[in-house]
């Protein structure tokens, strides 16, 4: 078996930065693009489990209890959350309701994230935002999650 030997530079500080988005590989590279080109974060810890955020607005204690770990070792000042249509662990979870439900479910769980998390951290900046498919090509809308 050959070794590999690629060298990537490494870089001992943190960004102070967070994404947390859903593993669906067909949405991944498009969010990472989107992360590192378009919003301005070219370094993040990073969260990818199926249904995203979802986790934050359920308080599944494992999972929050790694977002503590990175918020207090990472220091964290920022976090991204992204949610994005047609996801498994939606269509799953709630198979007796429309596509349209699913996506409000998904909205109000994503504000409901971000409630949960500013009640722990206040400081924290957050953005929100829903991945969507239009011609065969992924965008990505910000959402205004702080009503």
């Amino acid at each position: 078996m050959e070794k590999f030997t690629e060298i990537f530079e490494f870089n001992n500080s943190f960004s102070r930065n967070l994404a947390v988005f859903c593993s669906d590989e067909r949405f991944t590279e498009a969010t990472l693009s989107f992360l590192k080109n378009i919003s301005g974060i070219s370094k993040f810890d990073l969260i990818s489990i199926p249904g995203g955020p979802a986790f934050i607005s359920k308080n599944e204690p494992v999972l929050m209890d790694h977002i503590k770990l990175l918020m207090e070792e990472h220091k964290i000042l920022r976090a991204v959350l992204i949610s994005h249509e047609d996801c498994g662990y939606y269509k799953k979870k709630y198979r007796d309701i429309s596509e349209k439900e699913r996506t409000e479910q998904q909205i109000t769980d994503l504000r409901q994230a971000v409630q949960k998390l500013k009640k722990v951290y206040s400081d924290l900046v957050i953005n929100v935002y829903y991945a969507g498919v239009e011609k065969s090509g992924i965008t990505f809308k910000e959402l205004n999650c702080f009503d």
